[in-house]
């Protein structure tokens, strides 16, 4: 037997933790730390977070724990702290909020009661006479994402989603656009050559 293989953990656990309310708190960094001090049983995670786990595949399945251990006990021990950290009751206070389920949450229902609070402005608007040279503006909204505090956190991709599918879920049930907009967004701005000195936000127009 080679050193490699006496070293490879024997005992291997997955546990599906895409739908569990306590996966912020389960996929910290001191979270898997804490659990391998505490039963001996090594903690990573894998997989993907979706709000809808039918969109997961083979390359990127929903997300999940991978324990792996020496012995069959320290396997059971890290399993029995898992199921522990899931039944922990956080609070709503405590809770991380959930930027990527709250924004494929917003319903076509909701974007287009929106836009239609804005229809008569925009008729107004359409119907307007223009001065030379000036630029239509279409209303918009800014929703605050209040995620900047959050540090090794890539908020823009968690927003926009795998591969962007919210973003383009929301556009393609309501016809609007959306942007993410703001410091650390990536957005450098027509006028400005920038990025805005807003927070980051989404834009809805």
């Amino acid at each position: 037997m080679t050193q490699n293989e006496m070293n490879d953990p024997e005992f291997v656990k997955d546990i599906d933790i895409n739908d569990q309310r306590n996966r912020y708190l389960l996929t910290k960094g001191p979270t898997r730390a804490e659990i391998q001090q505490e039963t001996g049983c090594s903690v990573t995670t894998k997989g993907q977070w979706y709000p809808d786990r039918t969109m997961a595949n083979d390359r990127d399945p929903p997300l999940y724990l991978h324990l792996t251990a020496t012995t069959q006990e320290v396997l059971d021990k890290g399993i029995a702290k898992v199921n522990e950290l899931i039944d922990q009751d956080l609070g709503p206070l405590t809770e991380q909020p959930d930027v990527s389920r709250m924004f494929f949450s917003l319903s076509s229902q909701i974007l287009r009661k929106f836009f239609l609070s804005f229809s008569s402005c925009r008729f107004t608007h359409q119907r307007r006479e223009r001065q030379p040279r000036e630029r239509q503006k279409w209303p918009e909204h800014k929703i605050e994402i209040g995620l900047e505090s959050l540090r090794n956190l890539n908020v823009r991709a968690k927003v926009v989603g795998p591969g962007g599918m919210f973003v383009k879920y929301i556009q393609s049930e309501t016809g609007s656009r959306v942007q993410i907009k703001g410091m650390g967004s990536g957005f450098y701005e027509t006028d400005t050559g920038t990025e805005s000195t807003e927070p980051m936000h989404i834009n809805v127009t």
